[in-house]
């Protein structure tokens, strides 16, 4: 009997169930517009003003006042009676018969039944000739024609673009409830790892994990309020692991969740009051991924090598991430494929992450092949390829006939051309 299958590993989709069933509550802060940039809306915002504010003119030209009910003859003149510029109204109101100069923008007094254009004018100061008249409320914006109090300005879940600040900083809001940015820990483990500008010595690597994750959520806009490197030390793991639980929200750690002398994080965590939700995921790469939470913090402990470090990542803490931040898109963009050659594997007791690079396309959807080495040590096939599609647990062979999802990488080029969004059931 293969041992695997005695060590209690669990689904993908179980791991993804039992990780949305210990989710905390997302936090809400107030936060001024101007730096709620890239943030979430986690409020229904009402127009607390009309827009336009009041009557104003969509053209440069003249205000006039005539009564529609009989026809102007043209050319048709009327004395100028003044001006109103933007910033600066003309209040009165017009009697019929009256004309004023106007400026795009400008208030339109009382009285107004059209803005002629200055193009339909010979441009008077102190009377205007008018050769063609528009209908009756021609090039007037009236007041509350776009917008009227109350009305829904902005939605819970709006992403905060540029657009959105100025179109609400339009109706004088300078405040916005927004999802709290999660706060992440970055740790790292190993006494192998040294500064990726470092002189190796035998044995050691660079610390590249750590590169990939803090860029990673660059991506998503957090900056990691702790980092930290952890010697292979029960005591070192259990003291910094302390200091990030206190800083952090969410504590992801690189390496040290295997079952060697030297990997610490699972005792190490379940002494300060972790309770393990699960360990080993029935997954190729990643298999030793550690889940766990106390109270408001969760932790990932994901495996070391680089590729189950990404994949890990992009599956399980990613729509984690979106979600607390309130990123309505929380999992990766999928694309309809289909492989352009049979793939087999001879294990099949657990599922894979088959990377893969997008080929072209046809009627069919996408087309893809594995791309480069698919061992967890090897980040070549990460850098050749586009996303991945998952080969099912006890699956041994795929078609070019089969009908393939695959999952995109955030920063894919092919991001673009997605059909549809895809979760790993995220979504359900």
């Amino acid at each position: 009997m293969n041992t695997e299958i005695l060590e209690n590993m669990i689904s993908i989709q179980e791991a993804i169930k039992i990780i949305k069933e210990n989710l905390p509550e997302r936090k809400i802060e107030e936060r001024a517009i101007t730096e709620s940039l890239g943030s979430y809306l986690a409020q229904d915002i009402m127009a607390p003003e009309s827009l336009p504010r009041f009557n104003n003119s969509a053209m440069d030209g003249y205000a006039v006042a005539l009564d529609f009910e009989t026809p102007a003859k043209l050319p048709l003149t009327l004395p100028v009676i003044g001006e109103s510029q933007a910033g600066i109204p003309y209040t009165d109101e017009l009697q019929s018969g009256e004309a004023i100069q106007i400026s795009t923008g400008a208030y339109v007094p009382e009285g107004t039944t059209l803005i002629v254009p200055v193009e339909e004018t010979n441009n008077g100061d102190s009377e205007v000739k008018i050769r063609n008249l528009g209908d009756q409320y021609a090039h007037i914006r009236f007041a509350g024609e776009e917008v009227a109090i109350g009305d829904t300005i902005a939605r819970k879940y709006d992403h905060v673009t540029p657009p959105l600040l100025s179109w609400l900083a339009g109706f004088g809001i300078i405040t916005v409830q927004i999802f709290r940015t999660p706060r992440v820990a970055i740790l790292t483990t190993g006494e192998e790892l040294t500064e990726i500008d470092a002189i190796l010595k035998p044995g050691q690597i660079r610390n590249t994990n750590q590169v990939y994750l803090e860029a990673l959520f660059e991506l998503l806009r957090i900056k990691p309020v702790y980092t930290n490197r952890i010697p292979d030390s029960l005591t070192m793991t259990r003291e910094i692991l302390t200091e990030a639980s206190e800083m952090a929200d969410i504590l992801i750690l690189s390496g040290g969740v295997s079952v060697g002398p030297h990997d610490h994080v699972k005792d190490a965590a379940e002494s300060l009051g972790y309770n393990r939700q699960f360990w080993k995921v029935a997954q190729k790469p990643g298999k030793p991924l550690y889940f766990a939470s106390r109270k408001e913090n969760l932790l990932f402990g994901l495996p070391g090598n680089p590729v189950s470090t990404l994949i890990s990542t992009l599956v399980y803490i990613y729509p984690v991430l979106n979600y607390l931040q309130g990123n309505p898109l929380r999992e990766l963009y999928c694309i309809e494929s289909h492989l352009n050659k049979e793939y087999k594997r001879k294990k099949t007791n657990r599922a894979q992450y088959l990377l893969v690079k997008v080929m072209g396309k046809s009627k069919e959807g996408f087309i893809v092949e594995p791309a480069g080495h698919q061992h967890s040590h090897m980040m070549s096939g990460v850098t050749a390829g586009d996303g991945f599609l998952v080969v099912p647990q006890h699956t041994k062979e795929m078609s070019p006939e089969m009908k393939q999802i695959v999952y995109l990488f955030p920063w894919s080029d092919f991001i673009t051309a997605c059909e549809n969004e895809g979760s790993l059931q995220w979504d359900a």
